[in-house]
Order: C-alpha cells, then sequence, then structure tokens
C-alpha cells in the first residue's frame, strides 16, 4: 500500500503537532506549514493526496492557498478548517 501524503496548513503550533503526529501515527505522511506561502512552494514541488487547510492564516489565507491548489489540481480533495464561529 503506498503512503498517504496530506498538505496540512494550521498555524497554531499546538494543534498542529497534535493533528500531525496523530495522523502520522495512523501511516499517513504529512507535510505540515503554519503560513500559506510555504505552502504554496511545497505543492509546486511535491504531489499531495489531500490537502488540508485552516482558513485564518497569517499572510496568504486558507481560501486563497485553495483556489491556487484547485487551479494547479483540479481533482485535489481540499478540507477547510476554522476556529471561527458564525456571528
Amino acid at each position: 500500500m503506498s503512503e498517504y501524503r496530506i498538505l496540512y496548513v494550521e498555524d497554531e503550533a499546538l494543534l498542529g503537532k497534535i493533528v500531525k503526529e496523530s495522523l502520522e501515527s495512523r501511516g499517513l505522511r504529512i507535510d505540515w506549514y503554519t503560513e500559506g506561502d510555504p505552502a504554496l512552494r511545497a505543492a509546486q514541488r511535491q504531489s499531495y493526496d489531500l490537502a488540508v487547510l485552516d482558513v485564518m492564516l497569517p499572510g496568504v489565507d486558507g481560501f486563497t492557498i485553495g483556489r491556487s491548489l484547485r487551479d494547479s489540481y483540479p481533482a485535489l480533495p481540499i478540507i477547510f478548517l476554522t476556529a471561527k464561529s458564525q456571528g
């Protein structure tokens, strides 16, 4: 079985570490970034099976990253996460 590779972009350090370690313990390969620009550069160099993107990030936000990924990789599944509640 091939190893699934996930692009994970989350700027909150504790949450990012917990999620990364939890997924890696299940045999997934996680490339974790805390900012959008490095994540976009990684996506230009590496193929991913899934992108998990925080919506609110410093610099480039998760929706912008998602649009860029969708333009380059139309079939890539993308999950958006946010801690912001509706109000």
